[in-house]
């Protein structure tokens, strides 16, 4: 078999929550009179890491306004917004799958450590994920530290990172691992076929890819 590590990616891959991140930019935006975002394609077209970078293109102003005092506010508005988040078509079947074909599997995560495991609790996610690797703080500054220390604990691993950002390609390298992106996550599909790793509408499509 050519994997026997899958990493999950969470917000945007298990987590459908693209919707979600849309409703908190445009609150923070609002707020500031400032433009909001048409739709998700709209979103999804700027959406980004690092997180600093990405609240300057859609013109929050980081000089007046700190961004430690801005993700605080999106955090706020996040978790009132992503109770009606659900976990995306497919999800739960390939997570049995690769349970079912030996294949160890975790989530690696750029939301806050004790916040991804709550939001994991009412997913009724199957029982076969080993970890929940999430950040320190809620900055969401860069997952590549948790990948290094991942394959760090795990040298041997034969390991695919499944994500939907540009983001996850570049941890999956830091990491040592193969990586698929899925389309149906917070970035499009124009842009996640500029790092050249695979890219599947689903992760239905890319359990084939995984496991054949």
């Amino acid at each position: 078999m050519k994997y026997d590590w899958v990493l999950w990616d969470f917000n945007g891959t298990i987590l459908d929550d693209v919707y979600t991140g849309l409703r908190c930019i445009n609150a923070l935006l609002s707020r500031r009179s400032l433009p909001v975002l048409a739709d998700t394609a709209a979103y999804r077209r700027v959406f980004g890491f690092p997180v600093s970078e990405y609240y300057e293109r859609v013109g929050l102003d980081l000089v007046k306004e700190p961004f430690d005092d801005l993700a605080v506010e999106w955090v706020k508005e996040y978790k009132a917004a992503v109770k009606g988040a659900g976990v995306f078509p497919g999800v739960r079947e390939a997570m049995n799958a690769l349970h079912d074909a030996g294949i160890r599997q975790a989530v690696l995560s750029a939301t806050q450590r004790d916040q991804l495991r709550e939001q994991l609790i009412p997913l009724n996610l199957p029982d076969c994920l080993e970890d929940a690797i999430g950040m320190d703080t809620i900055h969401a500054a860069s997952k590549i530290t948790l990948a290094r220390d991942w394959r760090a604990a795990h040298p041997d691993a034969r390991a695919v990172m499944l994500g939907d950002t540009i983001h996850d390609a570049e941890v999956a390298e830091a990491g040592g691992m193969d990586c698929i992106l899925v389309s149906c996550g917070h970035q499009d599909a124009q842009r996640l076929r500029e790092v050249g790793v695979p890219v599947v509408p689903d992760v239905q499509a890319a359990l084939a890819l995984i496991i054949g």
